[in-house]
């Protein structure tokens, strides 16, 4: 006789095992359609939004001051510089396949948000640096936290 709080866990886990390979499964048919060159090309997104998430907190970072130091500054740049490199690798026929919209809105707010930014940066160099982000940077940032849940990544492979 099998004791019932055993039984218990026993079936929670058997149900909870079921529920992860069917997500699992799921998972994984929802990017079968992707190639390993897709995969690794799509991987640049991820890079390039990490970069421009470092670079945002040294902004964040000098807020208080309302500019940035020119070591700071420097730093920012070769971050902007990481996230371009990247983006430009991204292939517009993989940034489809991930959301019908994305090669658009990327390219034309968040990459070119990027080189505006860049630019901005580069001209105030040396000294001290107050940060103006380009409009194109907001209009991405809307248009990514509406579409988010929309837009497919898979992991690397």
């Amino acid at each position: 006789m099998v004791d019932p709080q055993r039984k218990k866990y026993l079936i929670g886990a058997s149900v909870a095992i079921v529920v992860v390979w069917i997500g699992w499964m799921y998972y994984q048919t929802s990017f079968a359609g992707w190639s390993d060159e897709e995969v690794q090309n799509i991987q640049n997104l991820m890079y390039s939004l990490e970069a421009t998430a470092q670079a945002q907190r040294i902004v964040s970072s000098g807020l208080d001051a309302g500019y940035l130091s020119d070591t700071e500054a420097r730093r920012l740049l070769d971050l902007q510089r990481e996230a371009l490199r990247y983006a430009r690798k991204l292939d517009d026929r993989v940034l489809a396949k991930s959301h019908r919209e994305l090669p658009e809105h990327f390219r034309q707010k968040y990459q070119r948000g990027l080189e505006l930014f860049k630019e901005d940066i580069k001209q105030q160099l040396p000294g001290s640096v107050t940060v103006n982000e380009p409009q194109q940077m907001e209009e991405w940032r809307q248009w990514i936290s509406t579409y988010r849940q929309r837009v497919q990544v898979p992991p690397s492979r």
